[in-house]
């Protein structure tokens, strides 16, 4: 091996070194502090009338949001926006598609609006919103609605599981 070769096996490995131990110490201190919506949020959420079952949110810094849910609904991701309405207040609104249960095949029966009305807490770390869920036949009739209460957990990686979930510390 000449000493170009060495050279440039060493500024490799030196770049590889750099980018294997940065997650650790980006880590250390764990996440910046934010003030709005955006990252990741495990809810709690409470229709009327039916039983309740944990959402996963995510809100992105450009406005964009996310959602999945444990709910037994068969269902799509939902995708959306969300934006401020004053202080400590946002609201969201996002889609998804819906599916029939089983054992039917996976059939399209139309889509689902949520919105929500979101006010967060002084520290940042939770939020209490008032939903509506929508529901749309696949032609877009609207078909029926749900008012919805959410309890919100911010989930990053500085937060334990447990108290993502709203069980502990």
């Amino acid at each position: 091996m000449n000493a170009r070769q060495l050279l440039g096996t060493l500024g490799i490995s030196a770049v590889l070194a750099c980018s294997i131990s940065l997650p650790n110490s980006a880590l250390a201190n764990g996440p910046p502090a934010r003030q709005g919506l955006e990252g990741t949020w495990i809810t709690g959420v409470a229709p009327v009338g039916a039983p309740g079952f944990l959402g996963l949110t995510t809100y992105t810094q450009d406005g964009q949001v996310l959602g999945e849910s444990s709910s037994t609904t068969i269902r799509s991701l939902d995708h959306g926006e969300w934006f401020k309405i004053g202080p400590r207040e946002y609201f969201r609104t996002s889609i998804l598609f819906r599916f029939a249960p089983p054992p039917e095949p996976r059939t399209y029966i139309g889509v689902s609006r949520i919105s929500a009305t979101i006010v967060l807490s002084e520290s940042g770390d939770e939020y209490t919103a008032h939903a509506v869920t929508e529901r749309f036949d696949p032609n877009g009739n609207f078909v029926s609605a749900t008012n919805n209460t959410e309890m919100a957990r911010r989930c990053d990686s500085s937060t334990s599981i447990a108290r993502c979930l709203g069980l502990g510390n």
